[in-house]
C-alpha cells in the first residue's frame, strides 16, 4: 500500500547545463551572452545570480541585477526565492543552511529591478547631488501624454496670437507653418518630447555646427539609414556588374520608352559617378532614381515585362540583364517607398533652417513640459535617466560609492538596451578609463531586438561584445571566451527547430553588411520527440454521470488528479471507473520528470460552465490558474465579501 508520501508529486531533477552554459556562469571576466529562443536564457541568469550569493559568498545587495520589465524582475526573485528553498529542503550539512537561512532572510533586499526603478532609487539615495526633490513621483502614460499635448497646445495658442517669447518674428513662424502643416509639426513636436535624450543631443549638436556643417551630418545620417536597411556595399557589388552587363548589350536607345531612356542615361552616370568618390551622393540619388523606374509601383521586381522601360524587341540582349536588375535593385526601391526617393540635396540645404525653427519651438515645449511636470512633482522615465547620468557624470564620489557597492551587474534582455541606459550602467564599472574586468553579465537575443521601442539600439550590444573583448586583449570579439552564444534549445521538437532554422537562415541570413544587421545563429535541439502519441476521447454517458451524482467537471477533475497522483477523497463523490493505467511523464533535459500542474490545460467553448468547473477543482484539491476567465469581481470569495459587506 502506496504511503501519502509516495503519491505526492515529486520535485522536478535540476537539469544538467551544457558546456556553453556552464561558460556562462565564468565569473572572472565580463560575459556577454546571446541566447536563442528556448536556450535557457533565464535559467542561466538565475544560476549565475545563486553561484554569486551562495558559493562565491557575495552580498545580495552587492549584486545588481536590472530586468527590462517589472514583471521580469519580480519572477527572477521568485525563481531565485524558490530554488534557495529547494536547496534548503534539501541541505543537511549545517553550515551551508545557516548560509542559505541568511540569504533567504536577506532576499527582500536584493537589487533586482528595472533600469527605470534603480534610477528611481539612486535619485531618491543623492538627491543632494542630483538636485532632485526626492518626494517625486513617476507619471502614468495617461497623465504623460496629457502633459505633452497641453504644452504643445499652448505653443500653438502663443504662435495663433503672435505671443511666443523667442527672437523668432511671428511672420517667421507662420512662414514654418506655412511650409510644414500644423499636424505635422504637432507631430513632430509629440516625438521630440518623447526622447528628450535624442532631442537634447541633436539641439547641441546643431547649436555647436553651421549649416554646412549640418548638411554633411545629415548627408552621414542618410547613408547610416541607408546602410541599416539595403547594406551598401554589397548592393553596388551586386548592381554594377549587371549594368555593365546591360551596357554591353546592343541597344536602339531611341526606340525605347521615356523611362528606357531615363535609365540608359542614369546606367551610364551610374558607371561615371562610381568612379569618382566625390559623387557619392550623386551616385545613390541616381540608383534611388532607378530603383523606382525599374520597379512597380509597390517596390517589387517586373515579373514578365518591362513595359515602363521598352518592349522586349527593342530591349534586345539588354532585355534578361535588366529583368534581373528589376529584382535585384527591390531593396532600394523598398527604401524609397519607404524614406523618400531623394537623397540630401538642395532642398535639405534650405530645410535646414526650418530644423532650427522646430527644435526652437521644441525648446519652448519641452521648457512648459518640464514646468507642469515639476509643479505636480512629476518625474518621467526619461527623466529618471537622464538626471541619474547627468548625477554620474557629474559627481565622482557617486561614481565610486556605487562602483565599490556593486561587485557585479548584470543586464537580462540586452538586446533592448539604448546607448543612455548603457552610459548608465557602465559608468558604476569604469575605472581609469577602462571597464572593470570581471563586473558586468549581460544577456539576450539580437534577433528579438524590438529596435526603436524605447529607443532600443541593438548596436549596443554590438559594441559591448567589442568592449568586453577589447578589455580582455582580443582585438575580435568571437575570439573572447567571454562572449558566449547559447544555441541548445529546449523549447523545440526536431522538427520545429529544422523549419525554423531553415526559414529564418533564408531572412535573416548570415552575412553582415550593416551595424544593424544581426546574424542568425542557428538553434541545436535538445528534445527528442516522443516515440508514441497518446490520445484518450472521453464519451460521457449523461444518464450514467446523473446516476452517481456526477458531472462532466467531476470526471476532468478526476482525471487530473489521475495524472498528478492526488488522491480522490471519498466526500468528493463517487468516483468514475479509470482508464487503462498509463505511464504518465514528461521529458525534460533527456530525462524524465513527473507531470506537474502546469503541464496541463483546460479549453473551454465558452466561459458559461467556468464557475462550476473552478469551483470542482478547488473541491478536489487541483491547483490551477485561470487565464482569462470572469474577472476579479465574480471570485467566489469576493462575493462573500460583497455579501457580509
Amino acid at each position: 500500500m502506496s504511503t501519502e508520501a509516495d503519491k505526492s508529486p515529486q520535485k522536478p531533477a535540476r537539469p544538467q547545463l551544457t558546456e556553453n552554459q556552464q561558460l556562462a556562469l565564468a565569473t572572472d571576466k565580463n560575459i556577454s551572452v546571446t541566447a536563442g529562443a528556448g536556450s535557457g536564457k533565464t535559467t542561466i541568469l538565475v544560476e549565475r545570480y545563486l553561484r554569486l550569493i551562495l558559493f562565491e559568498k557575495q552580498d545580495v545587495r552587492k549584486v545588481l541585477a536590472i530586468t527590462f520589465t517589472e514583471k521580469a524582475a519580480a519572477e527572477m526573485k521568485e525563481r531565485v526565492a524558490r530554488m534557495i528553498r529547494e536547496r534548503l529542503d534539501s541541505e543537511t550539512d549545517s553550515q551551508k543552511r545557516e548560509r542559505l537561512l541568511e540569504l533567504r532572510e536577506r532576499l527582500s533586499s536584493a537589487q533586482i529591478s528595472t533600469i527605470h526603478a534603480f534610477c528611481s532609487r539612486l535619485l531618491r539615495e543623492y538627491a543632494v547631488a542630483s538636485g532632485v526633490d526626492p518626494d517625486f513621483s513617476v507619471p502614468g502614460d495617461l497623465q504623460q501624454n496629457l502633459l505633452v499635448q497641453d504644452a504643445i497646445n499652448d505653443v500653438f495658442e502663443a504662435l495663433d496670437k503672435r505671443t511666443l517669447d523667442s527672437d523668432v518674428s511671428p511672420e517667421e513662424w507662420h512662414e514654418l507653418l506655412r511650409q510644414l502643416p500644423p499636424n505635422e509639426l504637432r507631430r513632430t513636436l509629440a516625438m521630440l518630447l518623447s526622447q528628450p535624450y535624442q532631442s537634447q543631443q541633436l539641439q547641441k549638436k546643431l547649436a555647436a555646427e553651421s549649416d554646412e556643417q549640418m548638411f554633411e551630418w545629415l548627408e552621414s545620417q542618410f547613408f547610416t539609414l541607408l546602410e541599416r536597411h539595403v547594406g551598401t556595399a554589397a548592393l553596388l557589388h551586386d548592381l554594377l556588374p549587371i549594368i555593365r552587363e546591360i551596357l554591353s548589350a546592343k541597344v536602339e536607345r531611341s526606340r525605347l520608352k521615356d523611362g528606357g531612356k531615363t535609365a540608359f542615361q542614369l546606367f551610364d552616370e551610374v558607371l561615371v559617378n562610381d568612379a569618382s568618390t566625390a559623387s557619392r551622393l550623386l551616385l545613390w540619388q541616381q540608383l534611388l532614381t532607378l530603383s523606382v523606374l525599374m520597379t512597380t509601383n509597390d517596390a517589387t521586381a517586373y515579373k514578365r515585362d518591362l513595359r515602363p522601360i521598352g518592349v522586349k524587341a527593342d530591349l534586345g540582349e539588354a532585355f534578361e540583364p535588366l529583368k534581373n536588375l528589376s529584382q535585384t535593385i527591390v531593396p532600394l526601391a523598398e527604401f524609397a517607398k519607404r524614406f523618400g526617393e531623394n537623397a540630401p540635396g538642395d532642398l535639405d540645404k534650405l530645410g535646414l533652417h526650418n530644423q532650427r525653427m522646430v527644435l526652437k519651438l521644441y525648446a519652448l515645449a519641452n521648457q512648459i513640459y518640464r514646468d507642469r511636470k515639476e509643479e505636480r512633482g512629476f518625474l518621467d522615465f526619461d527623466d529618471l535617466q537622464i538626471y541619474a547620468l547627468q548625477m554620474l557624470e557629474n559627481h565622482a564620489a557617486v561614481r565610486n560609492d556605487l562602483r565599490h557597492r556593486y561587485s557585479y551587474i548584470m543586464v537580462d534582455e540586452f538586446q533592448d538596451t539604448n546607448d543612455l541606459q548603457w552610459d548608465i550602467i557602465s559608468k558604476m564599472g569604469i575605472h581609469d578609463g577602462q571597464l572593470d574586468e570581471k563586473k558586468f553579465f549581460v544577456v539576450g537575443d539580437p534577433k528579438q531586438s524590438i529596435y526603436g521601442f524605447r529607443n532600443a539600439d541593438v548596436r549596443v550590444f554590438k559594441s559591448v561584445k567589442t568592449q568586453f573583448a577589447a578589455r580582455n586583449g582580443s582585438q575580435n570579439p568571437a575570439d573572447y571566451t567571454g562572449n558566449v552564444v547559447l544555441q541548445d534549445s529546449f523549447r523545440f521538437l526536431p522538427g520545429i527547430n529544422n523549419f525554423t532554422n531553415f526559414l529564418f537562415r533564408q531572412l535573416i541570413g548570415t552575412d553582415l553588411h550593416n551595424p544593424f544587421d544581426v546574424a542568425y545563429e542557428p538553434l541545436a535541439t535538445q528534445r527528442s520527440a516522443p516515440d508514441t502519441a497518446h490520445i484518450e476521447l472521453a464519451a460521457l454517458n449523461k444518464k450514467d454521470l446523473a446516476e452517481r451524482k456526477l458531472s462532466q467537471e467531476d470526471y476532468i477533475a478526476q482525471r487530473i488528479c489521475t495524472l498528478l497522483n492526488i488522491p480522490v477523497q471519498p466526500e468528493n463523490g463517487e468516483t468514475l471507473p479509470a482508464p487503462p493505467p498509463l505511464h504518465i511523464s514528461k521529458r525534460v533535459a533527456g530525462a524524465e520528470q513527473p507531470i506537474l500542474p502546469g503541464d496541463i490545460a483546460i479549453l473551454i467553448p465558452r466561459r458559461t460552465h467556468l464557475p462550476e468547473l473552478e469551483t470542482t477543482l478547488r473541491r478536489y484539491g487541483v491547483p490551477f490558474k485561470t487565464i482569462g476567465g470572469v474577472g476579479f469581481y465574480r471570485r467566489q470569495e469576493i462575493f462573500d465579501v460583497y455579501h457580509l459587506l
